[in-house]
């Protein structure tokens, strides 16, 4: 606010001492005229009786020098339980930050109450539950540590726990293992059984691990790769990207001889997920029967426009978005059957793999970015 705009309270205290320089001056004109003094003292006698009555007839409720009106007292210590707002001894101090905008039509009878209020939408997950994988820890965001809380990292589930627990109070865990597969979440959600019975909000994002990284042993399988962990990956974008037309000539060759084994250990991945996806669905009727659950999609890492090259579209169409369609199929399905809330985020990342993700660091996972896209998208939905 510019500092001429003052509040009306400052105006009316300011015209009120102008009035009273001018009524002085007024009076100091006067004071040697007869009919001033005459004023005076009739007024002097007037006054006097007025204010001998009103001495006799005060309300025995209201304490000297105060304007405010008691409108009920407490029966347990006699003490006024509420009283219109007195009037102000001094005027406002108008160099005040919190100056008013625009005066009151009419003096309040009680004072403002200012204690924040929960939101509506707070109160409808009082226990919040995350499960997953390392999209769910955070993993490659600043202050990420690896088995740590990872509480003040900047990951979807932290984001959703701060709108809808930490600041009310509410109960919030994190289950979530790098790594983990569908059948490690399983095993978790059965010896976390007791502890999430009473959730309202489970939040699962798992799949990744079960295609991601089989899918890059079969690939690394056809460009001659020998890859024995995931901290081997890099060296096989690091190949794909810097693929000359001679080398993927050899690629598409010796991908067509080895596509029908790849179809055939992968589909069969994806038919162990489903079976798991099946008995985690199960586990959490029965262990957490009145909680929301939300499941994610898998995203493509790769897919960007600015993977160019022939060989990059080559692995992006017919390997990575072949199989993780797949696994996304089975997830779409059993959020329809079981009524789950599903949350897309491979249609989020779609054509996004370097705005939202790490690749170019050669890290699959979200940037801070990424989890952000998957918080808004995740909180929109459970606020229908």
């Amino acid at each position: 606010m510019r500092a001429e705009k003052l509040c009306p309270e400052a105006f009316h205290y300011f015209s009120m001492k102008f009035s009273m320089k001018f009524s002085m001056k007024g009076y100091k004109y006067m004071k040697n005229k007869f009919r001033g003094v005459l004023a005076v003292l009739l007024s002097v006698l007037l006054i006097l009786p007025l204010a001998a009555c009103n001495s006799n007839t005060k309300d025995p409720n209201v304490t000297d020098g105060s304007s405010s009106v008691t409108l009920g007292t407490n029966t347990e210590n006699g003490e006024p339980t509420d009283r219109t707002t007195e009037a102000p001894t001094e005027a406002p101090d108008a160099t005040s930050s919190e100056l008013l905008t625009e005066a009151p039509t009419e003096a309040p009878t009680e004072a403002p109450t200012e204690v924040p209020t929960e939101p509506v939408d707070a109160s409808k997950y009082k226990k919040i539950v995350v499960f997953g994988d390392s999209i769910s820890t955070g993993y490659g965001l600043t202050n990420y540590v690896a088995g740590g809380s990872n509480k003040n990292v900047s990951n979807f589930a932290n984001a959703v726990a701060n709108k809808y627990a930490r600041v009310y109070g509410k109960t919030f865990y994190n289950f979530a293992v790098d790594g983990d597969q569908s059948a490690d979440l399983l095993a978790v959600i059965k010896r976390k059984a007791e502890i999430i019975e009473d959730a309202d909000l489970i939040l699962i994002s798992i799949g990744g691990n079960d295609i991601m990284i089989p899918m890059f042993l079969q690939l690394a399988g056809v460009m001659g790769i020998s890859v024995t962990s995931y901290k081997d990956v890099p060296a096989v974008f690091d190949k794909i990207l810097k693929a000359d037309t001679a080398y993927t000539e050899e690629f598409k060759k010796n991908f067509e001889e080895n596509k029908s084994i790849m179809d055939s250990e992968l589909f069969s991945l994806i038919d162990d997920y489903s079976t798991t996806l099946n008995m985690i669905s199960e586990e959490l009727k029965k262990s957490a029967p009145n909680a929301k659950i939300v499941l994610q999609t898998v995203y493509n890492p790769i897919d960007d426009a600015l993977f160019a090259t022939e060989l990059m579209q080559l692995v992006k169409k017919e390997i990575a978005e072949k199989y993780i369609e797949k696994l996304n199929d089975v997830i779409r399905k059993k959020a329809e059957t079981d009524g789950y809330t599903i949350i897309d985020t491979y249609a989020l990342f779609k054509g996004k793999g370097m705005t939202y993700t790490n690749i170019m660091k050669m890290d699959i996972h979200p940037n801070a970015l990424g989890h952000s896209t998957i918080a808004e998208a995740i909180i929109d939905a459970i606020d229908k």
